[in-house]
């Protein structure tokens, strides 16, 4: 059965795979006094920092994987 408004999924991971479920889980979230201030947040597009990071991510796995080639 797929989720919808109606019947939302029941599965934590899949409740985290949509804005509607991620928002509520880290307004929830609190440790040592922190919260997160979900109300002004969008999750529907990915932020420019969000993207530069994962371009350096993969540029520093590649170097990574580079570095375990025997080279002689």
């Amino acid at each position: 059965m797929t989720s919808s408004p109606l019947h939302p999924p029941t599965n934590r991971r899949e409740r985290l795979k949509s804005e509607a479920g991620a928002k509520p889980a880290l307004a929830a979230f609190e440790f040592d006094g922190f919260r997160f201030g979900t109300d002004s947040w969008e999750f529907t597009e990915y932020d420019y920092r969000f993207i530069h990071t994962c371009q350096a991510l993969a540029w520093t796995i590649a170097q990574y994987d580079a570095a375990l080639v025997p080279t002689g």
